[in-house]
């Protein structure tokens, strides 16, 4: 699966609490975490998560992963996303 590609957003959480949206950032030290939508293929969602994974510990980052979740206009797809908790030293 090394061919595979994936593209990821990143966001930050904006607003107050209770009223909190999502918008898109271009940087990663300005985000939340990130997402992405994939095929619900089991091995494109292990080697999703390997790669964030992979791609968290080279900036010094912990990526947590959510629960994917099913995507309603795209079936046969589902949405991953990852939290950033600071820096790892």
């Amino acid at each position: 699966m090394s061919d595979v590609k994936f593209n990821f957003s990143f966001y930050r959480f904006v607003g107050n609490e209770g009223h909190r949206t999502t918008e898109i950032v271009r940087d990663f030290n300005q985000a939340d975490g990130m997402r992405s939508l994939v095929d619900k293929d089991p091995n494109v969602i292990t080697t999703a998560i390997q790669r964030v994974s992979d791609w968290a510990t080279s900036k010094g980052l912990t990526a947590n992963s959510q629960e994917p979740y099913p995507s309603e206009k795209y079936p046969g797809k589902v949405w991953l996303e990852f939290r950033f908790n600071g820096l790892t030293l």
